[in-house]
């Protein structure tokens, strides 16, 4: 199994050590988000300009997904 190694020098970089320790959290919280929007869609039936608001912010999180190369969960 391969192995990588993160290096940072604290205490300048605690913030980024502090982000990568979250790194998965960031990710169930996305991913809790997508699965809610898709809910509203597929069960409860929003009035039409609300579903239109609801697929625009599906739309952009999958351009962010893309852009920052992270898959949609």
């Amino acid at each position: 199994m391969p192995v990588a190694t993160l290096t940072f020098q604290l205490p300048e970089e605690a913030d980024d050590f502090e982000q990568c320790l979250k790194s998965n959290a960031y990710r169930a919280a996305f991913g809790d988000v997508w699965n809610k929007v898709r809910s509203k869609l597929k069960y409860e039936s929003p009035p039409a300009g609300q579903a239109e608001a609801y697929e625009q912010v599906r739309s952009w999180f999958v351009e962010a997904c893309n852009e920052w190369e992270v898959e949609v969960p």
